[in-house]
């Protein structure tokens, strides 16, 4: 197996810090590793996890991959699941250009949270069962989306009865497009995100605020057309380069796990993976094809390290990071003419648009 010294390891798996340096990209692709795992296991069918006689939180590795009957649909749920625990562990750069998006939409200061949910869909009673969880018995869950309507308990009981879905306020009738909501627990203030593998998958609907796809630099053309193609629309747009560091990290840890998955977790020739980064974690991975998935996490966080931090660290600069006017400072240019351009068609009428959007 190979050694672990060629690398940084003082970044906790789950708290990372991404400095944007070559020998940083272990903790940040383990991290989204640990993201696509948590997506595919979850995506076994219940039918599959009977006949494994496990439960899912149970699964191994190799259970996992006997569980997964087809790929289509992998990557969508694999990037919802990245782009979730990118927000909740404050991976950089995608934590600040959501900090920055939703300042700038909705003037959030308060660190943001994120709660995956488009799992839950698919079972409705699971998921309100979740929602109780998450929100207790009398949820206040507000998306700022148009008119902010709060989701009271009265609101609350439609969920209960799928025919009283359409009966919901605009901004709440959306829900069931969600895959995850962004906000703060403690502020009790939420908004609804779509997550798309393509932007062409984009749909406009009133319950979502802000919709996260993946596009490519050299192909689509983002700023020009994007303002058009949200004029007079609720959705704001939050594109994410896939030559941006993030999704580089996303793209060599799908791959890794996608090309894994087809071999069962038995070691692959050397020559498959030929970056060593990717190669440690696949050595690692395939040494504990037995494990259960969980376990695999936990000694993979120990293995790169037990550093935590709170704070924001954006590349480029000297020093964390934790005031979000800071980390819009420290945006490009170009990121901010979109997030300003995104939030225009959602509070043209707003008397508090000047003091929301600030070049």
């Amino acid at each position: 197996m190979d050694t672990i010294t060629d690398v940084n390891t003082d970044i906790d798996v789950f708290g990372i810090v991404q400095k944007g340096q070559a020998d940083d990209r272990l903790p940040a692709t383990a991290a989204l590793v640990v993201a696509v795992l948590r997506a595919l296991r979850d995506n076994v069918s219940a039918e599959s996890v009977d006949n494994m006689s496990c439960s899912r939180a149970d699964m191994t590795l190799t259970q996992l991959a006997m569980g997964l009957r087809e790929h289509d649909g992998f990557f969508g749920i694999s990037f919802e699941h990245a782009i979730h625990l990118g927000v909740a562990q404050r991976m950089q750069p995608m934590y600040g250009y959501v900090c920055a998006a939703l300042r700038n939409m909705f003037g959030w200061d308060w660190p943001i949270e994120s709660v995956i949910y488009g799992i839950e869909k698919r079972d409705h009673e699971g998921f309100l069962g979740r929602f109780d969880e998450l929100f207790g018995e009398d949820p206040t869950l507000v998306t700022v989306c148009n008119k902010g309507t709060p989701l009271t308990k009265e609101l609350f009981t439609k969920l209960r009865k799928p025919k009283e879905w359409l009966k919901l306020p605009d901004d709440l009738r959306g829900l069931y497009k969600t895959d995850l909501f962004f906000g703060s627990r403690e502020q009790r203030r939420w908004t609804s995100v779509s997550i798309k593998s393509r932007s062409g998958a984009v749909e406009d609907w009133p319950g979502i605020a802000l919709a996260i796809y993946p596009y490519d630099r050299k192909k689509e053309k983002v700023v020009g057309d994007f303002v058009m193609r949200n004029m007079g629309k609720v959705t704001a747009h939050l594109p994410i380069a896939l030559d941006d560091s993030f999704m580089f990290h996303f793209h060599s840890a799908f791959r890794l796990v996608d090309t894994l998955v087809e071999k069962r977790f038995d070691q692959p020739e050397q020559r498959v993976f030929y970056d060593p980064v990717e190669r440690w974690l696949a050595n690692f991975l395939c040494d504990r094809r037995k494990d259960r998935i969980a376990d695999v996490e936990e000694a993979l966080a120990k293995q790169i390290g037990t550093v935590e931090t709170k704070s924001v660290y954006l590349p480029g600069t000297s020093g964390l990071i934790t005031d979000p006017e800071e980390v819009w400072k420290q945006l490009p240019n170009d990121l901010k003419q979109r997030l300003l351009f995104s939030a225009l068609p959602i509070y043209a009428e707003s008397p508090t648009l000047n003091s929301i959007l600030r070049p």
